[in-house]
C-alpha cells in the first residue's frame, strides 16, 4: 500500500528524469521505470498518459505524433514526449524537494529508537 502512495507521488519526476536523457513514447518510459528499478516499480501505461497530458499541458513537455511502418506494411502512429527547458527546470526542483523528503524520513528513522 505504501508502494503505490510513493510511487504515484513520483512517476512525474521519473517520466522527466527519463525524458531529459532522451525522447520517448509511454510505453518505452514504463518500460525503462520498470528496468532500472530492477522490476520494482511497475506503472501501468493508463496511469501514466494523465501525468503526460498534466505535464504537457503545464508546459514541461511536448509531444510529437510518429508515422512509423511495421513489418507488415501497417502504418503505426506514436506519441513522442520531449522535455522542454522549462521542463528540465522543473525536474532540478522535483530532485530538489525530493532529496530533502528523503534525507528527512531517513534522519528520523535514523533516531529512532523504535527499529
Amino acid at each position: 500500500m505504501a508502494i503505490e502512495m510513493f510511487k504515484r507521488g513520483s512517476v512525474e519526476m521519473l517520466a522527466l528524469l527519463i525524458l531529459n536523457e532522451d525522447d520517448a513514447h509511454g510505453y518505452r518510459i514504463v518500460q525503462e521505470i520498470k528496468d532500472r528499478s530492477d522490476g520494482r516499480l511497475i506503472i501501468k501505461e493508463g496511469s501514466l498518459y494523465p501525468i503526460l497530458y498534466k505535464l504537457s499541458d503545464d508546459g514541461y513537455i511536448i509531444s510529437q505524433e510518429d508515422i512509423s511502418e511495421t513489418k507488415l506494411g501497417r502504418k503505426r502512429i506514436r506519441v513522442i514526449y520531449s522535455i522542454t527547458p522549462k521542463g528540465r527546470e522543473h525536474l532540478i526542483q522535483l530532485k530538489e524537494e525530493y532529496d530533502i523528503v528523503h534525507d528527512s524520513i531517513r534522519c528520523i528513522f535514523e533516531r529512532s529508537k523504535s527499529l
